[in-house]
């Protein structure tokens, strides 16, 4: 969902390029490594190809099967599957336990023909466990659709000649969507739509996806390509940002004299800033139990639907349609619907599910640093099998939260969300109440010197520290039945620390804390915490 201006683009000519990568850990028991391999081809300015390949195995230490007698306190070697001293010397000490294959192509359009963009991706990804002589297997594959239209390239000529140059689409109108990319990412692994919206729920930060980007994030290089073509191999991707944004840049007397002379309309300024992006997802995900250690993945592809190595499968569609308007300088409009439908068999057992989503929302402008955002979303869900209906739901949310920049380094957030849901599952009705207000606080700084550290000396520090640190607390009132209830508080933190330390070389650590307080049974308070650190570095 990448929108681009191919009126200011710089035509540039590219063939090919390709990006490598390598990872190896170890510990006592078990070693595993990774590698990747992307490709970025442009055979011509309007078309690219981005094939990326990704592989990572892991080796599992081999124990040495051995059984205690009862008349003697040392091990015996079991006398079924006796240890030969001679052979086990030239038998490596670890096999295989787990493999995965990931393969995605990503071909681009970087032209519009008559106002519409289609993108399309696909992912195809292999697992394999080892068990034994013995091996279970997944298969998942996914291919996403989508057409980027905008009615400016239709109705262009309903404008002035001369009108003022106007931004790129807002940040805001392409990530309108009504989930965001996290929950995307679990709809590719499997997850269904009634864990998704419970997961939603229970989201401390929601308020991550209201928040307006303060500046473009940092894009891969295939999404560089994508928004700004390819570049020659001299050139770096900073001298092109630059020469682009040199480009788009207007001197301030030439724009005011413009304007002078321009009036825009309210019908001008909802042709030029109407977007619409639909988005087509289908899923298949196949998965497999003891099947031979040595079967192929198109051997297990070809076995029959009722095979008794076939344990799980599921298929599932989603349609997204999205739109966005700004009318007027100091409101923005947004509107999405989303469906979906999935299939699911296991054990013997079918299962269909259905989803619908109706979201809209209002943003106002206060003032140039300042906005609120009214965000009110509908979801209806519903589950059954071949004979009856499972579960049926309805759900209303809305949220309003309020965002102020403080400064060109320090923003805040603040907002709440409540979530009415009424629910009938195997003939018990039920109704929750959850109420998550939330606080978030940005600070960015800037390092101009640096640093001095004994038999390192001096080391320079002048790149961005990153710092994200969210409050959240969430109300949950919910009856099941007549003599049923859960009365619950969930206190979470999280802090969010990223530091680029130079233009290949960054760094991101992610720490959160949570403590969930229980008011109906004793004993099920509990405390979680957790903490990621991610380093990466890019050759070239």
């Amino acid at each position: 969902d990448i929108l681009a201006k191919p009126e200011t683009a710089t035509d540039t000519s590219d063939t090919t390029a390709s990006y490598y990568s390598y990872g190896y850990g170890r510990n006592r028991d078990e070693k595993t490594d990774s590698g990747s391999i992307t490709l970025n081809i442009t055979p011509t300015n309007a078309f690219s190809l981005n094939p990326s390949y990704d592989v990572r195995r892991t080796l599992e230490k081999r124990e040495t099967t051995t059984y205690r007698s009862p008349l003697a306190e040392t091990p015996t070697p079991n006398p079924v599957n006796p240890v030969n001293p001679a052979s086990d010397a030239t038998e490596p000490d670890f096999s295989i336990a787990e493999r995965e294959h990931r393969l995605s192509l990503t071909p681009r359009l970087n032209r519009d023909m008559l106002g519409l963009r289609p993108t399309v991706t696909s992912r195809l990804s292999f697992r394999e466990n080892w068990f034994s002589q013995q091996k279970n297997a997944s298969l998942n594959g996914n291919i996403s659709l989508g057409i980027n239209l905008r009615i400016q390239k239709w109705f262009g000529w309903l404008l002035p000649e001369e009108t003022p140059p106007t931004a790129k689409t807002p940040p805001e109108a392409v990530a309108r969507g009504p989930v965001p990319r996290n929950a995307e990412r679990l709809r590719e692994e499997g997850i269904d739509e009634a864990q998704i919206q419970e997961l939603e729920e229970n989201r401390g930060d929601w308020i991550e996806r209201d928040k307006p980007n303060r500046r473009e994030p940092p894009v891969s290089n295939g999404e560089e390509d994508a928004v700004f073509g390819s570049t020659t191999g001299d050139i770096s991707n900073r001298q092109r940002r630059l020469r682009i944004t040199k480009k788009d840049v207007i001197e301030p007397s030439t724009h005011a004299e413009r304007l002078a002379n321009y009036e825009e309309t309210l019908f001008h300024r909802i042709l030029k800033t109407f977007t619409v992006s639909t988005n087509a997802n289908f899923t298949a995900t196949e998965s497999y139990r003891q099947l031979a250690s040595g079967i192929s993945a198109i051997e297990m592809w070809q076995l029959p639907d009722d095979a008794q190595e076939r344990t799980h499968s599921r298929r599932s569609n989603r349609y997204t349609v999205r739109s966005a308007v700004d009318p007027w300088t100091w409101a923005s409009l947004g509107a999405n619907y989303s469906t979906s439908d999935s299939f699911r068999k296991s054990a013997g057992s079918t299962y269909t599910s259905h989803a619908e989503t109706y979201e809209a929302d209002l943003k106002l402008k206060a003032q140039e640093k300042t906005s609120f955002q009214l965000r009110y979303s509908f979801t209806m869900r519903n589950t059954a099998n071949l004979a009856v209906t499972l579960s049926d739901s309805a759900a209303h949310t809305p949220s309003l939260s309020w965002h102020h920049n403080w400064g060109a380094e320090t923003r805040t957030a603040l907002g709440i969300r409540t979530t009415l849901r009424d629910q009938e599952r195997s003939g018990i009705v039920s109704s929750a109440f959850i109420v998550t207000p939330n606080l978030s606080v940005d600070y960015r700084y800037r390092t101009e010197n640096g640093i001095r550290i004994p038999f390192f000396g001096r080391i320079p520090l002048k790149h961005d520290l990153e710092l994200t640190n969210t409050l959240s607390w969430a109300i949950r009132r919910e009856e099941f039945g007549a003599n049923r209830e859960e009365r619950s508080e969930r206190y979470e933190t999280t802090l969010r620390v990223g530091y680029k330390i130079s233009t290949h070389f960054t760094a991101n650590l992610h720490l959160g804390v949570s403590y969930n307080n229980d008011r109906v049974e004793e004993g099920r308070d509990f405390l979680s915490i957790a903490s990621a650190l991610t380093v990466r570095g890019e050759l070239q």
